[in-house]
């Protein structure tokens, strides 16, 4: 009696693998940069502002863009409660003088507050990719969402803008969140990403004349669905100003 043919293994990797494989190899090399790259010129307004509007709700301190990126690279301080400066008066920047002598005088190592400081946007990094994998395997299936995750996870932009305390990559992930939602027609959640994109760069605003156009084609009318939508963005914007520090949104569109 003859042996039943041998079935040759599955060697394919699951998706979900390979998935974590590019996610892994894209953590770890904008990994590297945020632990051995120097502070940027834009790094100290992010951090020791950010921590300043938690701590004092001093908002007032940078207008021309809007507080959400700092508020978000300034997270991990919250349960360290790090030393804050007095701000320094009569100065056209405050919080880059602040943001200055709150890294390089403090208790904690400047090197520790920098790179706690840019943790939570190499985590939106990571959220960013994630999100262009699963919108693109419904688009295209799981090899299309593989190939674009691919691209992605090696992008040097990408892979530079994630281990900075900068808003660049929170800006992106804002966008196509917003875009994403728009096509899954999730109102609220659609407002909610527009307005974390108009909190974090003013430049956020030029979406507002798209999703007006893509308005109808996306099956947004005016009624309980408009009201989700508009309430989702002007939440996320109050909430980011802090909801007293509203005037400053017009001040800084202004400026």
């Amino acid at each position: 009696m003859s042996a039943p043919p041998s079935r040759s293994p599955n060697l394919a990797c699951p998706p979900w693998r390979a998935a974590a494989g590019l996610l892994t190899l894209f953590a770890g090399l904008a990994g590297w940069n945020l632990l051995d790259n120097s502070i940027t010129p834009d790094e100290p307004v992010y951090l020791g502002g950010g921590y300043a509007a938690w701590t004092r709700g001093e908002f007032a301190l940078e207008t021309r863009t809007p507080p959400l990126a700092r508020l978000v690279c300034a997270l991990p301080y919250l349960p360290l409660r790090p030393d804050l400066p007095d701000t320094p008066p009569g100065h056209l920047r405050l919080s880059y003088p602040l943001g200055l002598q709150f890294l390089f005088h403090n208790r904690y190592p400047a090197e520790t507050l920098i790179r706690l400081g840019r943790l939570p946007v190499l985590l939106a990094g990571l959220a960013l990719l994630a999100l262009i994998w699963r919108w693109s395997a419904s688009l295209w299936g799981e090899g299309g969402g593989l190939l674009s995750l691919a691209l992605a996870a090696l992008c040097p932009n990408l892979i530079a803008h994630s281990s900075l305390a900068t808003k660049d990559i929170l800006l992106c992930l804002a966008v196509v969140a917003a875009f994403r939602f728009l096509s899954q027609q999730r109102w609220t959640a659609t407002g909610a990403a527009l307005g974390a994109a108009v909190s974090t760069n003013f430049i956020g605003l030029a979406l507002l004349p798209v999703f007006l156009v893509l308005w109808p084609r996306a099956g947004l009318g005016r009624g309980p669905s408009a009201l989700r939508f508009l309430g989702g963005l002007v939440g996320v914007i109050g909430l980011a100003y802090g909801v007293t520090h509203l005037d400053l949104f017009w001040k800084g569109i202004q400026m």
